[in-house]
């Protein structure tokens, strides 16, 4: 499993905590209308990051998702492959027996 993208979102809620921590310190020493300008702000960049990692994340979400049904077709494939061949060993070994041949024994 890869950590990078749970690393990255917790950094950047990391970051964003910060940011509004640092806002209210700073905040405290301007007035009123400041502060409340102040923590929006804050508010807004932290929002604003977490629309970038949930874009991110969704990216690799879709990324993730085209892999797995690319691993499906490949495995849909190999099954109707091995059908095949246990059918074509199948008439063979009909075709052995009918000529009177022996069967050489199978791994089962």
């Amino acid at each position: 499993m890869d950590l990078a993208p749970f690393l990255t979102f917790g950094g950047a809620i990391l970051t964003a905590a910060i940011t509004v921590i640092g806002t209210i310190y700073v905040a405290r020493s301007r007035t009123k209308t400041d502060l409340g300008a102040s923590i929006t702000s804050g508010f807004r960049e932290l929002t604003d990051q977490l629309q970038e990692e949930r874009s991110q994340l969704s990216e690799i979400i879709r990324r993730q998702r085209e892999e797995l049904a690319d691993v499906e077709k490949i495995t849909d494939r190999q099954e109707h492959t091995i059908r095949r061949m246990r059918r074509r060993i199948g008439l063979l070994e009909s075709k052995l027996a009918k000529a009177g041949l022996d069967i050489p024994p199978g791994d089962q």
